[in-house]
Protein backbone atom coordinates (compact mmCIF):
# COMPACT_ATOMS: atom_id res chain seq x y z
CA UNK A 1 0.00 0.00 0.00
CA UNK A 2 1.12 3.54 -1.11
CA UNK A 3 2.62 5.61 1.50
CA UNK A 4 0.77 9.31 2.34
CA UNK A 5 4.36 10.61 3.97
CA UNK A 6 5.62 11.81 0.67
CA UNK A 7 9.71 10.84 1.14
CA UNK A 8 12.11 13.41 0.40
CA UNK A 9 16.12 13.39 -0.22
CA UNK A 10 18.42 15.66 0.71
CA UNK A 11 16.04 18.36 1.91
CA UNK A 12 17.75 21.12 4.53
CA UNK A 13 14.87 22.26 6.84
CA UNK A 14 16.54 24.78 9.04
CA UNK A 15 19.17 26.82 7.07
CA UNK A 16 17.89 27.77 3.86
CA UNK A 17 18.01 31.48 3.58
CA UNK A 18 16.17 33.84 0.98
CA UNK A 19 16.20 37.35 0.14
CA UNK A 20 13.13 39.88 -0.84
CA UNK A 21 13.81 42.41 -3.68
CA UNK A 22 11.96 45.06 -3.78
CA UNK A 23 12.82 45.66 -6.88
CA UNK A 24 11.63 42.29 -8.58
CA UNK A 25 9.42 43.45 -11.16
CA UNK A 26 11.89 45.94 -12.30
CA UNK A 27 14.38 43.08 -13.57
CA UNK A 28 11.68 40.40 -14.24
CA UNK A 29 10.70 41.28 -17.76
CA UNK A 30 14.22 41.99 -19.22
CA UNK A 31 14.33 38.91 -21.80
CA UNK A 32 16.26 38.19 -24.72
CA UNK A 33 15.98 36.44 -27.89
CA UNK A 34 17.36 32.92 -28.67
CA UNK A 35 16.44 29.90 -30.68
CA UNK A 36 13.13 27.37 -29.54
CA UNK A 37 13.94 24.33 -29.56
CA UNK A 38 11.53 21.92 -31.41
CA UNK A 39 10.06 20.35 -28.55
CA UNK A 40 9.10 23.54 -26.94
CA UNK A 41 7.22 24.48 -30.50
CA UNK A 42 5.31 21.39 -30.17
CA UNK A 43 4.34 22.40 -26.42
CA UNK A 44 3.22 25.70 -27.58
CA UNK A 45 0.94 24.22 -30.66
CA UNK A 46 -0.62 21.46 -27.86
CA UNK A 47 -1.68 24.62 -25.44
CA UNK A 48 -2.70 26.94 -28.13
CA UNK A 49 -4.80 25.01 -29.40
CA UNK A 50 -5.93 22.74 -26.13
CA UNK A 51 -5.30 25.63 -23.65
CA UNK A 52 -9.31 25.95 -22.67
CA UNK A 53 -9.58 21.81 -22.42
CA UNK A 54 -6.41 21.57 -20.44
CA UNK A 55 -7.65 24.36 -18.20
CA UNK A 56 -10.54 22.15 -17.15
CA UNK A 57 -8.86 19.52 -16.34
CA UNK A 58 -6.74 21.48 -13.49
CA UNK A 59 -10.43 21.07 -11.46
CA UNK A 60 -10.01 16.95 -11.23
CA UNK A 61 -9.41 16.24 -7.36
CA UNK A 62 -6.53 14.32 -8.07
CA UNK A 63 -4.50 17.65 -9.58
CA UNK A 64 -6.64 19.67 -6.17
CA UNK A 65 -5.98 17.63 -3.39
CA UNK A 66 -3.43 15.18 -4.76
CA UNK A 67 -1.15 17.90 -7.35
CA UNK A 68 -1.33 20.90 -5.31
CA UNK A 69 -1.18 19.47 -1.67
CA UNK A 70 2.85 18.48 -3.01
CA UNK A 71 3.49 21.83 -4.17
CA UNK A 72 2.28 23.86 -0.64
CA UNK A 73 4.52 20.89 1.25
CA UNK A 74 7.43 21.42 -1.74
CA UNK A 75 7.61 25.44 -1.06
CA UNK A 76 7.11 25.02 2.89
CA UNK A 77 10.30 23.15 2.51
CA UNK A 78 11.89 26.04 0.50
CA UNK A 79 10.97 28.61 3.76
CA UNK A 80 7.40 29.50 1.98
CA UNK A 81 6.73 32.46 -0.09
CA UNK A 82 5.30 34.69 1.86
CA UNK A 83 6.37 37.93 0.65
CA UNK A 84 8.46 37.20 -1.43
CA UNK A 85 8.77 37.84 -5.10
CA UNK A 86 8.15 34.62 -7.70
CA UNK A 87 8.65 33.94 -11.15
CA UNK A 88 6.04 31.06 -12.26
CA UNK A 89 7.48 29.65 -15.63
CA UNK A 90 5.18 27.96 -17.58
CA UNK A 91 2.09 29.32 -16.19
CA UNK A 92 -0.50 28.35 -18.29
CA UNK A 93 -3.58 29.97 -17.53
CA UNK A 94 -2.33 31.50 -14.05
CA UNK A 95 -3.96 28.67 -11.95
CA UNK A 96 -0.77 28.80 -9.73
CA UNK A 97 0.30 32.71 -10.19
CA UNK A 98 -3.11 33.22 -8.66
CA UNK A 99 -2.63 30.27 -6.34
CA UNK A 100 1.20 31.48 -4.65
CA UNK A 101 -0.38 35.41 -4.73
CA UNK A 102 -3.55 34.71 -3.05
CA UNK A 103 -3.37 31.65 -1.17
CA UNK A 104 0.31 31.42 -0.34
CA UNK A 105 1.15 35.40 -0.09
CA UNK A 106 4.00 36.04 -2.40
CA UNK A 107 4.19 39.93 -2.51
CA UNK A 108 5.04 39.34 -6.35
CA UNK A 109 4.40 37.10 -9.31
CA UNK A 110 5.25 37.71 -12.91
CA UNK A 111 3.35 34.39 -15.13
CA UNK A 112 5.34 33.44 -17.71
CA UNK A 113 4.47 31.13 -21.04
CA UNK A 114 5.06 30.84 -24.60
CA UNK A 115 1.53 30.26 -25.28
CA UNK A 116 -0.36 32.96 -25.96
CA UNK A 117 -4.49 31.09 -25.94
CA UNK A 118 -2.83 30.30 -21.99
CA UNK A 119 -1.79 34.00 -21.39
CA UNK A 120 -4.85 34.97 -22.56
CA UNK A 121 -6.67 33.09 -20.30
CA UNK A 122 -4.48 34.33 -16.84
CA UNK A 123 -4.94 37.89 -18.22
CA UNK A 124 -8.63 37.76 -19.07
CA UNK A 125 -8.74 36.27 -15.05
CA UNK A 126 -7.03 39.11 -13.82
CA UNK A 127 -9.06 41.49 -15.60
CA UNK A 128 -12.17 39.72 -13.67
CA UNK A 129 -10.41 39.41 -10.31
CA UNK A 130 -7.53 41.68 -10.05
CA UNK A 131 -4.93 40.50 -7.90
CA UNK A 132 -1.71 42.76 -9.44
CA UNK A 133 0.11 40.07 -11.05
CA UNK A 134 1.55 40.69 -14.62
CA UNK A 135 1.81 38.15 -17.28
CA UNK A 136 4.37 38.12 -20.54
CA UNK A 137 3.96 35.63 -23.33
CA UNK A 138 7.67 34.41 -23.93
CA UNK A 139 9.74 30.93 -24.00
CA UNK A 140 10.72 30.40 -20.44
CA UNK A 141 14.12 29.26 -21.70
CA UNK A 142 14.52 32.95 -23.22
CA UNK A 143 14.34 35.08 -19.86
CA UNK A 144 17.68 37.02 -18.95
CA UNK A 145 19.95 36.67 -16.06
CA UNK A 146 19.70 39.46 -13.19
CA UNK A 147 15.92 39.29 -12.62
CA UNK A 148 15.64 39.69 -9.43
CA UNK A 149 13.44 37.17 -7.97
CA UNK A 150 13.57 35.54 -4.56
CA UNK A 151 11.99 31.84 -5.93
CA UNK A 152 11.69 30.58 -9.44
CA UNK A 153 8.59 28.16 -9.51
CA UNK A 154 7.43 25.74 -12.29
CA UNK A 155 4.87 24.06 -13.09
CA UNK A 156 5.20 20.73 -15.51
CA UNK A 157 8.32 23.06 -18.00
CA UNK A 158 11.54 21.09 -17.84
CA UNK A 159 9.98 18.02 -18.85
CA UNK A 160 9.27 19.35 -22.02
CA UNK A 161 13.08 18.69 -22.23
CA UNK A 162 13.55 16.34 -25.04
CA UNK A 163 17.55 15.82 -24.51
CA UNK A 164 19.95 16.73 -21.74
CA UNK A 165 21.58 20.53 -23.79
CA UNK A 166 17.68 21.52 -23.69
CA UNK A 167 17.01 20.58 -20.28
CA UNK A 168 20.71 22.18 -19.51
CA UNK A 169 19.32 25.72 -21.40
CA UNK A 170 16.16 25.21 -19.08
CA UNK A 171 18.25 25.04 -15.89
CA UNK A 172 20.63 27.75 -16.48
CA UNK A 173 17.83 30.15 -17.30
CA UNK A 174 16.79 29.33 -14.38
CA UNK A 175 19.78 29.48 -11.93
CA UNK A 176 20.90 32.97 -13.99
CA UNK A 177 17.77 34.57 -13.43
CA UNK A 178 17.86 33.72 -8.90
CA UNK A 179 20.04 35.79 -6.86
CA UNK A 180 22.30 33.73 -4.59
CA UNK A 181 20.39 31.95 -2.09
CA UNK A 182 17.23 32.04 -4.42
CA UNK A 183 15.33 28.82 -5.13
CA UNK A 184 13.69 26.93 -7.24
CA UNK A 185 10.78 24.18 -6.93
CA UNK A 186 8.54 22.55 -9.57
CA UNK A 187 6.29 19.83 -9.92
CA UNK A 188 6.51 17.46 -13.21
CA UNK A 189 6.92 14.59 -14.37
CA UNK A 190 8.80 12.17 -12.27
CA UNK A 191 12.32 11.10 -12.79
CA UNK A 192 11.96 8.14 -10.73
CA UNK A 193 8.95 6.53 -12.91
CA UNK A 194 10.94 4.75 -15.19
CA UNK A 195 7.79 2.59 -16.33
CA UNK A 196 6.05 5.62 -17.62
CA UNK A 197 2.87 3.83 -18.87
CA UNK A 198 0.38 4.57 -16.65
CA UNK A 199 -3.52 3.44 -18.36
CA UNK A 200 -4.91 2.52 -14.68
CA UNK A 201 -4.87 6.18 -13.56
CA UNK A 202 -7.85 6.26 -15.96
CA UNK A 203 -10.11 6.67 -12.96
CA UNK A 204 -8.66 9.78 -11.88
CA UNK A 205 -9.24 11.16 -15.18
CA UNK A 206 -5.84 11.14 -17.08
CA UNK A 207 -3.46 8.11 -18.22
CA UNK A 208 0.08 8.84 -18.61
CA UNK A 209 1.25 6.29 -21.48
CA UNK A 210 4.49 5.59 -23.08
CA UNK A 211 5.82 3.65 -26.02
CA UNK A 212 9.55 3.10 -24.98
CA UNK A 213 9.68 3.03 -20.94
CA UNK A 214 12.81 4.19 -19.48
CA UNK A 215 14.25 5.30 -22.70
CA UNK A 216 16.21 8.95 -22.64
CA UNK A 217 14.22 11.18 -24.46
CA UNK A 218 10.91 9.16 -25.41
CA UNK A 219 7.79 10.62 -25.70
CA UNK A 220 5.29 10.63 -22.76
CA UNK A 221 1.63 10.90 -23.35
CA UNK A 222 -0.77 12.70 -20.99
CA UNK A 223 -3.95 12.22 -22.28
CA UNK A 224 -6.96 14.13 -20.17
CA UNK A 225 -10.65 12.56 -19.74
CA UNK A 226 -13.51 14.01 -18.85
CA UNK A 227 -15.85 11.24 -17.96
CA UNK A 228 -15.25 8.91 -20.89
CA UNK A 229 -14.86 11.55 -23.16
CA UNK A 230 -11.01 12.80 -24.26
CA UNK A 231 -10.70 15.90 -24.18
CA UNK A 232 -7.08 16.90 -24.62
CA UNK A 233 -3.32 15.41 -24.92
CA UNK A 234 0.21 16.79 -23.71
CA UNK A 235 3.52 15.39 -24.88
CA UNK A 236 6.64 15.19 -22.21
CA UNK A 237 9.66 13.72 -22.46
CA UNK A 238 11.28 11.48 -20.17
CA UNK A 239 14.99 11.92 -18.62
CA UNK A 240 16.50 9.97 -16.10
CA UNK A 241 17.38 11.24 -12.91
CA UNK A 242 21.06 10.60 -13.37
CA UNK A 243 20.46 13.64 -16.43
CA UNK A 244 18.53 15.86 -14.29
CA UNK A 245 21.30 15.66 -11.35
CA UNK A 246 24.27 16.05 -13.83
CA UNK A 247 22.24 19.22 -15.69
CA UNK A 248 21.34 20.60 -12.46
CA UNK A 249 24.95 20.46 -11.11
CA UNK A 250 26.58 21.50 -14.65
CA UNK A 251 24.07 24.44 -14.20
CA UNK A 252 25.66 25.52 -11.12
CA UNK A 253 22.55 24.40 -8.34
CA UNK A 254 22.78 22.54 -5.01
CA UNK A 255 21.00 20.84 -2.59
CA UNK A 256 18.89 18.70 -5.40
CA UNK A 257 16.00 17.26 -4.00
CA UNK A 258 13.16 15.30 -4.86
CA UNK A 259 9.49 15.66 -3.16
CA UNK A 260 6.81 12.94 -4.08
CA UNK A 261 2.92 13.00 -3.96
CA UNK A 262 1.00 13.51 -0.62
CA UNK A 263 -2.46 13.69 -0.70
CA UNK A 264 -4.36 16.43 1.44
CA UNK A 265 -6.68 16.12 4.46
CA UNK A 266 -9.73 17.10 2.17
CA UNK A 267 -8.60 14.36 -0.27
CA UNK A 268 -8.19 11.65 2.17
CA UNK A 269 -11.00 12.31 4.54
CA UNK A 270 -13.38 12.53 1.41
CA UNK A 271 -12.69 10.00 -0.53
CA UNK A 272 -12.80 5.68 0.81
CA UNK A 273 -9.96 4.26 2.29
CA UNK A 274 -7.22 3.27 -0.43
CA UNK A 275 -8.78 5.38 -3.43
CA UNK A 276 -5.49 7.14 -4.15
CA UNK A 277 -3.11 3.92 -3.45
CA UNK A 278 -2.88 3.68 -7.61
CA UNK A 279 -2.24 7.23 -8.41
CA UNK A 280 0.94 7.31 -5.04
CA UNK A 281 2.08 3.91 -6.01
CA UNK A 282 2.66 5.40 -9.78
CA UNK A 283 4.61 7.99 -8.53
CA UNK A 284 3.99 9.30 -12.00
CA UNK A 285 4.70 13.29 -11.15
CA UNK A 286 7.32 14.41 -8.16
CA UNK A 287 8.45 17.90 -6.86
CA UNK A 288 12.00 18.77 -7.24
CA UNK A 289 13.95 21.79 -5.83
CA UNK A 290 17.47 23.44 -6.03
CA UNK A 291 18.90 25.90 -4.01
CA UNK A 292 21.78 28.58 -5.45
CA UNK A 293 24.78 29.44 -3.13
Amino acid sequence: MASNNGASSGVPTSNISSNSMSSAFDGMTTLLKTGTAESVELAKEQYDSQSKEYKESKVAPWRTEVEMDTVARLLSLLGGVEGKSVIDLACGDGHYTRWLKEHQGASKVLGVDLSPGMIQLAEEQEQANPLGLKYICRDAGTLDQHAGVDIVFAAFLLNYASNEEELLKLVTTIYNILPKGGKFGTIQNSVHDVTCHHPELRKYGFEKTCEQPGVEGATIKYHFYQGSDLTCTIDNYFLSRSTYERVFRRAGFSNIGFVSFSVSDKGLNGYPEGYWDELLDARCIEGIFALKY
